[in-house]
């Protein structure tokens, strides 16, 4: 398409449509040291023992098996997943990985009453000279409200990707900065399926494409979010809510679907 007929169809999204707020929108929790980086290593004293990969705050079901935790301190973990364990309409159910989730309240705990957590002030103690957090020396870097990773209507997306990939997350789903996570507090009259088949669309494609990219990618961040423009449709209106609700059984049915 030319500039001038790319910028009319960008004017006409536009009119009649609604946006984001800013407090419905959030990006994942900023963990800094998921595992051991491999240039990392020669900061430790005992480098020669440690492995590239290795979980420092995210750990394996068997890292955390070896380390043989407490029930307070099994009370830290939360379900952990990657961006990759996301796609259009689908996100992977299956708990590979953990994450050490240490808010303020949880990381002073820690400090002030190690005998309660031996095992994991210990493994994290391991890593001091490579954890950058501003929370260190057990603290994650920011952590995020805890309802914005446990909210069952919460839509999580792929920040970087070739294609939107949004779904709806009916349970606990905790992740890093490479995704982005919706939860319509403001605009509750909407289903978040609903929303989640606009932003999976190819007009929401188009109109991403548009707004800013890396390399050959979409760059979905936080500020481009907010003035996606939603259609601003009425639903005491028998039509648009028509619409809506047909919107929201596609992308149940797609759901579905990409999860057999």
């Amino acid at each position: 398409l030319r500039g001038d007929a790319v910028l009319d169809i960008l004017v006409k999204l536009a009119q009649n449509s609604l946006n984001l707020d800013a407090e419905e929108i959030q990006i994942g929790a900023d963990v800094h040291q998921p595992f051991l980086r491999a240039e990392a290593i020669a900061k430790l004293p005992e480098g020669e023992t440690h492995q590239p990969g290795e979980g420092v705050f995210v750990l394996s079901k068997a890292e955390l098996q070896r380390l043989r935790l407490t029930e307070d301190e099994q009370c830290v973990l939360r379900p952990f997943h990657y961006a990759e364990e996301i796609d259009k309409y689908y996100y992977k159910p299956v708990v590979e990985h953990y994450l050490i989730y240490t808010p303020k309240d949880v990381a002073e705990d820690i400090e002030l009453h190690p005998e309660k957590y031996p095992g994991l002030k210990s493994h994290l103690d391991k890593y001091q000279p490579v954890i950058t957090s501003d929370n260190k020396p057990y603290g994650i870097h920011r952590a995020r409200q805890p309802e914005w990773f446990e909210d069952r209507q919460k839509i999580i997306g792929v920040r970087k990707t070739e294609y939107p990939k949004f779904v709806v997350v009916p349970e606990p789903y905790y992740a890093d900065q490479s995704v982005l996570i919706i939860r319509l507090t403001s605009h509750k009259q909407f289903s978040p399926y609903f929303l989640t088949a606009i932003l999976n669309s190819q007009i929401a494609h188009f109109w991403l494409f548009q707004q800013k990219r890396h390399g050959g990618q979409l760059q979905i961040d936080k500020e481009v979010l907010l003035h996606f423009p939603i259609p601003n449709i009425h639903l005491s209106k028998p039509a648009n809510k028509h619409a809506h609700d047909e919107l929201v059984v596609l992308a149940n049915k797609m759901r579905e679907l990409r999860s057999e």
